[in-house]
């Protein structure tokens, strides 16, 4: 298959020509117009597609980054109060050790979020929360009232958490 190339006819008509492609100054082709004129220099539209598909590109990210996640992914809707059980705590307690990692108690306030991390190598108990070895526990509270429990990250063994409204 041919490609046809056009000049601009006296006329005013655009014709078929066997000649090479009309060029710019900068002896660049020239992408034929809506009205079969010479448009703008194929390096330039290349140029113009680039940089509307990069701006194109930066308003997608915009608009995911801007968009608030759902409620499935965010079930937190108040302050999250975080504590880890760093490695060795069992033997430090093994050894007598008075370890203090969570308050004797905690107040919270409905829709927060406790999150206790056990980096340890034995389960951990915090109040209602039971965290295994390398693992994660989350607990969120979804109406006031007092929750007490053992704990065996506190020297007094008791973990109280007070959920107000």
């Amino acid at each position: 298959m041919t490609e046809d190339s056009y000049t601009k006819e006296p006329g005013g008509d655009p014709a078929p020509s066997d000649s090479s492609p009309e060029t710019d100054e900068g002896d660049q082709p020239l992408e034929p117009g809506e009205d079969g004129e010479a448009g703008r220099p194929a390096s330039q539209l290349g140029k113009l597609l680039l940089i509307g598909a990069a701006l194109t590109a930066i308003v997608v990210l915009f608009i995911v980054l801007l968009t608030p996640a759902d409620e499935k992914t965010s079930q937190s809707t108040g302050r999250i109060h975080s504590f880890v059980v760093p490695a060795g705590t069992g033997e430090r307690l093994d050894r007598g050790e008075v370890i203090e990692i969570v308050p004797r108690t905690l107040d919270v306030k409905v829709g927060d979020t406790l999150i206790i991390r056990n980096e340890d190598s034995r389960t951990h108990t915090v109040g209602p929360v039971v965290v295994r070895a390398g693992e994660t526990a989350e607990q969120n509270f979804t109406r006031a009232g007092v929750v007490e429990g053992e704990c065996t990250v506190h020297p007094e063994d008791k973990f109280t958490i007070r959920i107000s409204e």
